[in-house]
């Protein structure tokens, strides 16, 4: 495990693999793939991680995928080097074992991020809630009604904002 690069297997008793990682200086790492992928013994994946030099980074797509016993995915992660972060979608999503969304997070540079415009940081399938944050502030529903007065330059009254907040709740139920 020097400074060649070094790929190692282990198996179940069963035959199938139980694990496979690959090392470069000790550390994780890997270019073409994921530098860990361990497996269920029935052969389904549970876990995948992309490494560079022992950081967890990716620039193309999740960096760690973990599975469910049924092949379904569990949760996704994205980051660029070790820290949660993704500008063209939620940088961490969690699913349900039948492989429906149960919630997603935005992410930016590490910090819980959304632009206002786009939607909410925070998105619970389950329950329906919505949190707006902004470099990881909580945005209160009477904090984010200042800011769309001030950012926006749009004028709600609370009984106008409730509106479009139940509009978008709704409509999120329906995904």
């Amino acid at each position: 495990m020097g400074n060649k690069p070094t790929h190692n297997v282990k198996h179940y008793s069963n035959g199938n693999k139980q694990y496979e990682e690959w090392y470069q200086n000790n550390r994780y790492h890997r270019l073409d793939g994921p530098a860990r992928i361990y497996y269920y013994d029935n052969g389904n994946k549970q876990y995948e991680a992309w490494h560079q030099n022992g950081i967890l980074h990716r620039l193309d797509g999740p960096v760690e995928v973990r599975y469910c016993g049924n092949g379904n995915k569990r949760y996704e992660a994205w980051r660029q080097n070790g820290i949660l972060h993704r500008l063209d979608g939620p940088a961490f999503i969690r699913y349900n074992e039948d492989g429906s969304k149960n919630s997603e997070y935005w992410y930016q540079n590490g910090k819980l991020h959304r632009p206002i415009n786009k939607g909410p940081a925070v998105v619970d399938y389950q329950n329906g809630h919505l949190l707006y944050y902004l470099d990881s502030c909580y945005l209160t529903k009477q904090l984010l009604d200042v800011y769309i007065k001030s950012e926006l330059n749009l004028y709600f009254d609370d009984v106008n904002l409730i509106p479009i907040v139940i509009n978008y709740t709704l409509s999120l139920n329906a995904i």
